[in-house]
Order: structure tokens, then sequence, then C-alpha cells
């Protein structure tokens, strides 16, 4: 059975309208299929309507490969290849598409981060940086790049280091519109954790306050599975978090793929909704504290 990738016509995500309360699915559209695997799908849109897209074909870790798609007409008609992809991807302040990247798995504390951005005649360029770690571990940049409102921007990033055989998440920040970054954090570590924080999105409320929701659990479906999803909060701009929440979402389950979507209403910056893994899309109207169902229940 082939394997189906799904997009919106309207934004990078499945299309939607609020509707007696709840969400209301108005489109999706076939672009790309597949009888091997494909996982991992992250879309950037910009508000120009082009949408960078990336993810891969193939059974992970085993044969999988990298694939890069874009449309420049909000999703309609789809193409192979783009120079960014839709993960990390953001707009700099004077208007232009850029991504920045590190998927480093040398053990080591300096990395190069690779950073793409298009011109405005349509060419893109790469420049490559150093990011120094505390301590000698790999650095994964994911899952994408989050502007504060005094135009620093955050991005989040973790490691698997060998020798511990779990994971530790990372915040670094950017002073200069993403050209060069810089190690800011680190995500406090829960004991009792399967796999340790990992894969964190962060959001930041009309307080300054930002959140940062990170998944740690494997094992889906089989007795003794963590299906915790953390959240932390830092007040001082990503320098300290300290944690607030702990959500039975399902951070890693079988369709971990299409990855977990947090997003904030531009208009209501108190309400956030959150896509996950087997129970459907949650909201929460006080800034993170508490969350309750909104239909469309299953995978998403």
């Amino acid at each position: 059975m082939k394997r189906i990738a799904l997009i919106a016509t309207v934004v990078a995500g499945m299309g939607f309208v609020v509707g007696a309360g709840e969400l209301v699915e108005t489109s999706r559209r076939v672009i790309c299929e597949n009888a091997k695997p494909m996982n991992f799908c992250f879309a950037q849109r910009f508000p120009d309507g082009t949408i960078y897209m990336s993810h891969s074909i193939g059974r992970h870790t085993v044969d999988e490969r990298h694939v890069l798609m874009s449309s420049a007409d909000d999703g309609l008609t789809w193409k192979d290849g783009g120079p960014i992809g839709g993960m990390n991807s953001f707009l700099t302040k004077d208007g232009l598409k850029r991504q920045v990247s590190c998927w480093s798995l040398v053990e080591t504390n300096v990395h190069t981060v690779t950073v793409t951005t298009i011109g405005r005649d349509g060419k893109a360029t790469r420049r490559t940086s150093q990011v120094k770690l505390p301590a000698a571990q790999q650095l994964l940049f994911h899952r994408g790049v989050l502007r504060l409102h005094d135009g620093t921007l955050l991005a989040t990033g973790y490691q698997n280091n060998s020798a511990r055989k779990t994971c530790v998440s990372y915040v670094l920040s950017s002073a200069d519109d993403g050209l060069t970054w810089s190690y800011l954090s680190t995500v406090p570590e829960i004991a009792g954790t399967q796999e340790g924080l990992n894969e964190s999105t962060a959001v930041q409320l009309k307080d300054g306050s930002v959140q940062l929701y990170v998944r740690s659990g494997h094992k889906y479906g089989r007795p003794g599975a963590d299906i915790s999803l953390y959240r932390f909060v830092s007040r001082d701009g990503g320098r300290t978090f300290r944690q607030t929440l702990l959500a039975r979402f399902y951070g890693n389950g079988m369709h971990r793929m299409y990855g977990l979507v947090l997003s904030r209403n531009p208009f209501n910056p108190d309400e956030l909704v959150c896509g996950q893994n087997r129970d459907g899309i949650y909201r929460s109207r006080d800034g993170g504290e508490t969350w309750k169902p909104i239909g469309l229940d299953g995978d998403w």
C-alpha cells in the first residue's frame, strides 16, 4: 500500500476554519506518493504564498533519503527540489527567505551551522559559521525558528550522547537575523524518561514568556510506553527554563513522522492550538496552562 503525504492548499498543514467552536477541515491535496514509507514532513509557508517542504522516503535510519519540494501558488501545484526545506525556515527582517541547518552526529563541542538565503533575484546563497556547546555532544537543529518580540531568533536542538544513551535539548540564539548562532541554554533534564528530552517546539506569548514543548518517550503501543509531553516556561528570553506541565500527548507515537504541530493565534496570543498524535487537536485559551480537545480526533 502506498503512503501518501498530504498538505493544505491554504496553509502549511491542512486547511481549517473555525465553526461552532471547533476546527473543521476545509481542504486537502495529495502532492506526493510512494510505495515506501514517507516520514517527517515539515512545511513552511511564506507571505507571498510560496511553500517549501522537506520530508524523507524510506525506512527511518535504514534506507531513508531526504526530499525537498516547493510550491509557488499556495500549494495548488508542486515541483521537486528547492534551495531550502520546511524545517527551520523563516522570513528575515528585510523579507528574505532563510533556512538554518545543522545535523551533526559527531560528538564535539564545536559544530558547523549552514545558513541558506534566497535573494530577491531568486538565487540561493550559503554560508557557514561555528556554534560552540558547553560539552562534546552531537547537535541536531529541530524543529523551527522563533522570532522573539525584540527581534532575537531562537532555535531548538538536541543531541543523543552515546555514553548516556539519552537525549538532551538545547536552545540556541541569533542576534543577526540567523547568520550566526550561539548556545543559550540547556533544557532541564527529567529523571526517568525513556529517551530523554528532544524534538522541542517553541512559542512566545504576549507577556514575553517563551514556552517550550518537548517529547521524551518511545515504545508506542507496547507495555511501559512513555507518552509524555513536557512543557517548560522561560521568563528571561530562553536563558533559563522551568517545567510547568506534563501532558499525556503522544510525543513519539506510531505516526510521529507527522510531528507535533503547535501554533499561536496571531489575533489572540494567549490562544494556542496543538495538533498531536493519537488524540487529535487541542486548544488552550490561557497561554498553555490548560488544554481541551476541540474535535478532529485521530492522528495529525
